[in-house]
């Protein structure tokens, strides 16, 4: 069950990420109201130099310079759909469940996927190489407004890296990702299932790691391996956009894997305990369960885990050819004891280790005292201590160590 809990606390995490930046595709018309005035003045006045064919419509009257533009393409709409239109869009916010207006350039747009209601009922034509156009003219208000609207399409093209922290016009979220709003229900399906299915049950006398460390462990290894597995959403703006660069992404999630691989190993661990007998170990782990009587321990020494040899020196050296704080307390911290415990031989020649300290020499088992009490009863066994180099802790269990 340990494994199944952090499966699904994985799978509520990544598949929440996924569904936050799931890019929709669908194309968009874009709805806002046109002035006449305003938009001949920024012909002239807009910040770059006016073609003769921009003079000539700055000098047209209103209602010329609409007719031109529109080229009589105009859906006369008094209804009560385009009189909420306007309203969202002078507003500046859209009726309640639209959550679609956008602030552009000193005027409002409203988004509309292009078969919604009421946009699809307008004719949109062609207008220049690439863009469509259509037009509502709402007459029963005063003065009459004219609305232009826009098809935008959605397209892999929109996006590059970069994109997803830039201050470019996108349309509302909203839209452009639809499935963001049960990314937050998926990832709480999956901490709570991490958290409310039972785990490893035990009496006053079990002996099992603690939960709050195992727990801390999770926490702070999906929090590492979901920053490392959105980043690469995060820096193009999607999903499907972070897979059209995966060489960048893969490098990313190849870091999000490591913190992944705490997962498994934690669940390991929260699955062994130990139940204390007058004279007897009883051993569970995820797979079997093994019962040891003390008569047949013949042996215990003190036992020490390290980080590989290999591992330590090829951190030296990182740290003599790049000094640096971060190079050298890394190198410090996995050349110390990562944890202290006791080696068991046993009378079949078979060995037992339990790791009951931390590298601080703290116990990290609930009701270890137990465990300790009762391993004063075993013999001595070989001088010295025992030294492991290895990258996790080796847990006891059924058959030869």
């Amino acid at each position: 069950m340990e494994g199944w809990k952090r499966l699904a606390l994985f799978l509520g995490i990544t598949s929440g990420i996924v569904l936050a930046m799931w890019v929709s595709f669908r194309p968009l018309v874009v709805v806002f109201e046109v002035r006449p005035a305003e938009e001949q003045d920024r012909l002239i006045h807009g910040g770059y130099f006016p073609t003769r064919e921009d003079r000539r419509l700055a000098e047209l009257s209103p209602e010329a310079y609409v007719r031109q533009i529109t080229g009589g393409n105009i859906l006369d709409a008094s209804d009560q759909r385009w009189h909420a239109v306007l309203a969202a869009l002078r507003q500046k916010r859209g009726p309640e469940g639209w959550r679609r207006v956008e602030w552009r350039r000193n005027h409002a747009e409203l988004f509309f996927h292009e078969h919604e209601e009421p946009v699809r009922e307008v004719p949109l034509v062609a207008h220049g190489a690439s863009s469509r156009e259509g037009y509502v003219r709402i007459s029963d208000v005063a003065p009459p407004v004219l609305l232009r609207l826009v098809r935008q399409p959605v397209s892999l093209d929109d996006f590059h890296l970069g994109s997803g922290w830039a201050n470019l016009v996108k349309p509302p979220s909203r839209l452009l990702y639809p499935a963001r709003r049960l990314a937050p229900w998926v990832i709480l399906i999956g901490l709570g299932l991490y958290l409310f299915l039972p785990g490893v049950r035990g009496g006053p006398r079990t002996v099992r790691y603690s939960r709050r460390r195992l727990v801390v462990s999770d926490l702070v290894a999906v929090t590492m391996m979901g920053f490392f597995f959105a980043l690469p959403l995060l820096i193009p703006g999607g999903f499907q956009p972070a897979l059209r660069y995966w060489p960048i992404t893969a490098v990313f999630w190849v870091m999000a894997a490591f913190f992944a691989l705490v997962l498994p190993w934690t669940a390991r661990y929260a699955g062994w305990a130990v139940d204390v007998g007058e004279d007897v170990l009883t051993i569970m782990t995820s797979q079997a369960r093994e019962t040891i009587p003390m008569s047949s321990i013949v042996g215990r020494r003190p036992a020490e885990l390290r980080s590989p040899a290999w591992l330590r020196r090829l951190l030296w050296v990182g740290a003599l050819l790049n000094p640096g704080p971060g190079t050298v307390g890394r190198a410090a911290v996995l050349g110390r004891i990562l944890a202290t415990g006791d080696e068991l031989e046993l009378d079949d020649g078979s060995v037992r280790y339990l790791w009951a300290g931390d590298a601080m020499g703290t116990s990290s088992l609930e009701n270890g005292d137990l465990l300790v009490n009762i391993l004063q009863k075993a013999p001595p066994g070989r001088t010295g201590t025992a030294v492991l180099q290895t990258f996790g802790m080796p847990l006891t269990g059924p058959g030869p160590v």
